[in-house]
């Protein structure tokens, strides 16, 4: 089994943000929030970071640093996902035919 653009719905927004973070793709974007500082009261920049929830977009990002991994990169970090996405595929199955 492989990781393929529809089964990667298998996984939960956290797993997914794992993976990222394993394949080294940004998963959450920096924003720019003006806070005030309670010492000066003066209003300041700051970056807030936001976990991303494009998942479309994400699953996209996924598979195209999967398709830049040689074999043995792409086993090493897969292999957990794919089990997981696998698991919940037999589990979906089992519930199906209830």
């Amino acid at each position: 089994m492989s990781i393929t653009f529809e089964n990667l719905s298998y996984l939960t927004t956290h797993e997914m943000w794992e993976l990222m973070r394993d394949l080294r793709i940004p998963y959450c974007n920096i924003e720019e929030v003006e806070k005030e500082d309670l010492s000066t009261h003066e209003k300041v920049t700051v970056p807030k970071f936001v976990p991303r929830t494009d998942f479309e977009e994400m699953k996209s990002d996924i598979l195209v640093a999967v398709s830049f991994m040689n074999r043995e990169q792409r086993r090493k970090i897969t292999k957990k996902y794919e089990k997981l996405i696998d698991k919940r595929i037999k589990q979906s199955k089992v519930i199906d035919n209830g």
